[in-house]
């Protein structure tokens, strides 16, 4: 729906579910590290304007995606929990 027009904020917003292919542990990974958009990397540099400076391994980073991953929201899981976490 996006391709054609439709506003992503709109397309989340809709209340309906449908399944794509699963994301996998490492697309996980990728979209929270190395999105431009990342809520993950957004909250940590925020964090980090008050001098408070955020370290992770990657223990964490492998558990916050099983997490991420139960939740079964796709993308929008690590928005959700970055929330919860921070």
């Amino acid at each position: 729906m996006q391709k054609f027009g439709m506003d992503a904020q709109v397309l989340r917003r809709m209340s309906f579910h449908c399944d794509l292919n699963k994301l996998t542990k490492e697309a996980y990974k990728d979209i929270m590290l190395n999105s431009k958009s990342s809520s993950f990397k957004i909250k940590c540099e925020l964090i980090e304007l008050f001098g408070i400076k955020v370290v992770y391994d990657d223990e964490f980073i492998d558990e916050f995606t099983k997490m991420v991953e139960k939740l079964g929201y796709g993308a929008s899981g690590i928005s959700i929990l970055t929330e919860r976490i921070f």
